[in-house]
């Protein structure tokens, strides 16, 4: 009956059943961005992630998609394949960085229902995707109850069309206009990635890091903590779950005055990857207040250089902070941007043992020939893969299961003169 099991457990025999494997086994979920520029990298490991989101299409002021083609893509229907086959999520990261277009398009009724029935459609029907996730930045503070509004029903639209379907918002590290109403948008979506990057960007004043665990002398009043500490205030314990903690796979090369911490900028910093200052480093330093990387270097043109940024150290380090204030998971800015070495980080400080196998079921002694057989009732119970029936035995109070290979096999037994009859299967 092996091949009955695996056909039932198929769902129809003869057919061919493409399955899935089982998700990762984490202690907490990775959710990381794929941009349309690093797709083609795949230098991201599947066993290491719970969730993704495809960057992007653009969401317009009157609620038109643009830039669809990446999402349209066969590149982006063979990624969703992937992540389906590992059990990982994907959604369809979308974006408005213009705040008078933000406020034209979530005050006007009519671009917010253009906008919804587009993305529904995008999202969940020309791709086979999971959901959305909304990158809105630089929101003004009137737009702060429609952009709640809008999230609202955006979500009830997705879950008519997708009940399993799940919407995500890219939320910043700090919330200079009072735009964001965290515990709103924390109830009306699934998640809040909080983009914990850009404490030092590339037109700060002092070389610096881009994510500082902690706040304090020499880095001032904004840092992770302090972030992570405002959205747990603002949504309460009950949705701690849905805050995950971004963290970014990049840095700054900045040039700089003094090989020294709070040194002057003396330009624009430069974007540097994490796999790339991995492989340029080479006197490594390390910030314990920020817990971040960084080293110093002279050009060709003998112009000193800070360059800062996140390596398995630090990453580790905020990764075991996340862990501790048991958010909902860590996210990644941007994959593509590393290398091997984040992924056997993840798996050492996230990944679960696998479960002990399943001990042995003992199969049942069968009868001895020369006994009765056992008279059967006509009643069979299905739960699963495995059919068992209710035997009755010559003992009228004792009853026993018979697997239904042994119960075929009997019936198809001459009867014996001295043998009670027995009813056949469906009798």
């Amino acid at each position: 009956m092996a091949w009955l099991c695996g056909a039932l457990a198929l769902g129809t025999l003869g057919t061919t059943t493409v399955r899935a494997e089982p998700p990762p086994r984490l202690a907490t979920r990775v959710f990381g961005y794929i941009p349309y520029w690093t797709a083609s990298k795949k230098t991201w490991d599947y066993q290491g992630l719970t969730d993704i989101a495809l960057f992007s299409v653009g969401a317009s002021d009157t609620g038109t998609l643009t830039s669809t083609t990446f999402w349209r893509s066969s590149q982006a229907r063979t990624l969703i394949d992937d992540a389906h086959r590992h059990g990982i999520k994907v959604e369809l990261a979308v974006t408005n960085f213009d705040p008078a277009s933000l406020h034209t398009l979530l005050t006007s009724p009519a671009a917010v229902d253009t906008l919804i029935a587009a993305l529904v459609k995008e999202a969940l029907v020309t791709q086979p995707g999971d959901g959305l996730s909304i990158d809105f930045e630089g929101l003004r503070g009137s737009d702060r109850g429609p952009l709640v509004d809008f999230i609202r029903k955006l979500r009830s639209a997705m879950k008519a069309k997708k009940v399993d379907s799940q919407l995500s918002l890219a939320t910043p590290a700090v919330d200079w206009n009072s735009a964001y109403d965290y515990a709103a948008l924390a109830t009306a979506s699934d998640t809040l990635f909080i983009m914990g990057y850009g404490y030092h960007w590339s037109g700060s004043s002092t070389p610096g890091p881009g994510a500082p665990l902690a706040c304090g002398s020499p880095w001032g009043n904004y840092c992770l903590s302090k972030t992570v500490a405002e959205y747990l205030s603002a949504v309460g314990p009950s949705q701690r779950h849905k805050i995950v903690l971004g963290l970014p796979l990049y840095g700054y090369d900045y040039p700089a005055d003094t090989d020294k911490i709070g040194a002057k900028s003396l330009g624009t910093g430069s974007a540097v990857l994490y796999s790339t200052a991995r492989e340029q480093v080479k006197s490594r330093r390390y910030e314990p207040v920020s817990q971040s990387a960084w080293y110093v270097y002279t050009d060709a043109k003998s112009v000193l250089h800070q360059v800062w940024y996140d390596d398995e150290e630090s990453l580790g380090r905020k990764i075991d902070y996340i862990v501790e204030q048991k958010l909902g998971g860590v996210g990644f800015w941007a994959l593509g941007y590393e290398d091997e070495s984040a992924w056997t980080l993840i798996q050492r400080k996230l990944a679960l043992p696998s479960p002990p196998p399943p001990s042995p079921i003992p199969l049942p002694t069968p009868p001895s020939i020369d006994s009765p057989p056992p008279q059967m009732d006509s009643v069979a119970e299905i739960q699963g893969c495995s059919l068992t029936m209710t035997a009755r035995t010559a003992t009228p109070s004792a009853t026993s299961w018979v697997p239904l290979g042994l119960l075929l096999t009997l019936a198809s037994m001459r009867r014996r003169p001295h043998q009670a009859s027995a009813h056949r299967v469906g009798d």
